[in-house]
């Protein structure tokens, strides 16, 4: 059971949203599969973003160590607000993808 609770509650709570977009806020339910799939193209970006500054970090970190005689240690980067960032930078890039403001 404890495996399911997670998958559960993202069920009832996409309903729910499901429900909230389509009834109150007079989404249209032809226009999920689009906004799925700009959704999944974010989550895209937000991989590339973070692989790209995981590997800068790694590769900044290393060059202290290298120039430097202070030991920098990996696990001091931390992941999880590189991750935060990453996914705000991946949402800042699609909505400056989406707004047309290409030449």
């Amino acid at each position: 059971m404890d495996q399911w609770l997670v998958p559960l509650l993202v069920l009832f709570t996409s309903a729910g949203g499901y429900w909230a977009g389509s009834r109150r806020a007079g989404l249209s339910a032809r226009a999920l599969p689009a906004a799925v799939a700009r959704a999944l193209e974010a989550v895209g970006a937000a991989v590339f973003f973070f692989g790209s500054n995981a590997a800068l970090s790694v590769l900044a970190v290393l060059g202290i160590r290298s120039v430097t005689d202070n030991f920098l240690s990996l696990h001091e980067l931390s992941l999880w607000i590189l991750l935060v960032l990453s996914l705000l930078q991946a949402l800042v890039f699609q909505a400056w993808r989406q707004s047309g403001s290409a030449p």
